[in-house]
């Protein structure tokens, strides 16, 4: 039989800038390139950077060109050079959001919270009447950042909202998820944060941190099971499936969790024992029928030669 090869996920998290990446770098890769012109040869970031800050100086009311160096400075670490773009765009425009958005991290990644809590509420107070607030990815930014920055500094029925609010605009941000656990955690309500730490898996499976607060939020509510699974998937996912695999057969057999099957036949798939995975896949879905990523384990081992 052929070997069929487990899948792999890949845990894109969100990255500084979520919003801007699209506005904001693109334009930085796009006009930098222009600057350097066809054939030249690579230069440098701070080439790039030098290129970038003559076309701003020259065109000093383009606010397009600002948000690209102000992109190419959060590239190179320079963020109080960034959050002075920034500033300068929204000059030009108090509105934008892109500007409000990256000024908001960049005065966060300097550790000037209220100046970044302001930013964000901007951006939602500016779409308070927004017909098409749900589709606004910056909003989504927005409530996700203040929510954070709300936990951080023990604000929790304000995080809360917060987080909830993103995620109603997002119910697939798997990072929005974990900090509404954080939050329940910190609380205390840890049936809470268990069950969100276990919806961020279900859209990110290798997310090795929500695994981590799920063991201590199961273990605080008296879950074991929970508990000693989560560590086992922890182990799973630091290239250690054997051992990560024996810990779940211990607990499995007396378990009515699919998802604990599915982590034991996950484990066992990247063990490389196929025939005891297929096993265990079918268990959690006959435990429960949507446990979609069992299903669909189960569906590629048995559509395999």
């Amino acid at each position: 039989m052929e070997t069929v090869q487990p899948r792999v996920w890949f845990n894109i998290r969100r990255v500084v800038l979520v919003a801007v990446v699209a506005a904001v770098l693109a334009a930085a890769f796009f006009t930098a390139s222009s600057l350097i012109g066809p054939g030249s040869a690579p230069s440098t970031l701070q080439q790039d950077i030098k290129k970038m800050e003559a076309a701003a100086l020259e065109s000093p009311n383009d606010g397009g060109l600002r948000l690209a160096l102000a992109a190419l400075y959060e590239r190179a670490g320079q963020t109080e050079q960034a959050l002075g773009q920034f500033q300068e765009v929204l000059v030009l425009d108090a509105e934008n959001e892109d500007a409000l958005l990256g000024a908001a991290l960049a005065h966060r990644k300097l550790g000037q919270s209220d100046q970044a809590v302001q930013a964000l509420v901007t951006i939602i107070a500016q779409n308070k009447d927004n017909p098409y607030a749900e589709v606004n990815r910056r909003l989504e930014a927005a409530h996700y950042y203040l929510g954070q920055i709300y936990r951080e500094q023990g604000k929790l029925d304000e995080a809360i909202n917060e987080l909830r609010t993103a995620i109603g605009l997002n119910r697939a941000d798997a990072d929005a998820l974990y900090e509404l656990g954080l939050a329940f955690l910190a609380k205390g309500e840890n049936a809470d944060a268990a069950s969100a730490f276990e919806v961020a898996l279900a859209y990110v499976p290798d997310f090795t941190e929500a695994y981590q607060a799920l063991a201590q939020a199961a273990r605080a509510n008296g879950d074991e099971t929970k508990a000693k699974y989560a560590e086992a998937m922890i182990l799973v996912f630091q290239g250690k499936a054997k051992d990560g695999a024996s810990q779940l057969e211990k607990i499995a057999p007396d378990s009515n969790d699919s998802r604990v099957w599915w982590g034991l036949g996950h484990a066992q798939e990247q063990a490389g024992r196929p025939e005891e995975a297929r096993q265990a896949y079918q268990k959690a879905v006959e435990i429960n029928p949507g446990e979609r990523l069992a299903a669909d384990a189960l569906a590629r081992l048995e559509g395999s030669p």
